[in-house]
């Protein structure tokens, strides 16, 4: 039996077969579906990938705390279509080509331990931390004792993004009203 610690030291491969040993003894990163094969027909699959789910949880967990909200929304956009790409066979395309070169500068500053939890079939996070981090909660509370942030400050911004929606009010009637 590894510990996690050995494992570690010993390198890549033998960290991704440690979890996913670990995670298939816990039922996590089993899938069954029907899907929509690229020539058109439905087909039934059983996917096995426990070390996979739980390290692309991990990872995604990671970004949430190094990446800004714009950058994973934008990743999240693009995701469908580099995954077709792939599935279809255009790993060479210079379209899929570019997505891979997005995906790699979103990487740059992603840097952290992430602790994973695993029970019943489930990858729960329990905890993460990052150099690379984008939260302080010295800057991002609200409890008004921060010198960063203060609610008051959010009266501007939710008045200017409001004028719109006035706007159309004024011009259209509220929302549901039929003209």
């Amino acid at each position: 039996m590894y510990s996690a610690g050995k494992v570690l030291a010993e390198g890549l491969l033998n960290t991704f077969q440690w979890v996913d040993a670990a995670a298939a003894r816990h039922g996590v990163g089993a899938l069954g579906m029907v899907e929509s094969r690229y020539v058109g027909m439905k087909s039934r699959g059983e996917y096995q990938a426990p070390g996979h789910s739980v390290l692309l949880a991990a990872h995604a967990d990671l970004e949430g705390i190094c990446l800004t909200g714009s950058l994973i929304q934008e990743k999240q956009r693009r995701m469908p279509d580099f995954a077709q790409m792939v599935y279809t066979g255009h790993w060479f395309d210079p379209a899929c080509e570019s997505q891979r070169a997005f995906i790699q500068s979103t990487q740059r500053a992603l840097t952290g331990d992430t602790r994973v939890a695993l029970y019943k079939g489930n990858a729960m996070i329990e905890g993460r931390r990052s150099d690379c981090g984008l939260y302080d909660f010295g800057i991002a509370t609200m409890n008004g004792e921060g010198k960063n942030y203060r609610q008051e400050d959010a009266s501007g911004f939710i008045k200017l993004h409001a004028l719109p929606l006035k706007m159309r009010a004024l011009r259209q009637g509220p929302p549901g009203q039929s003209n």
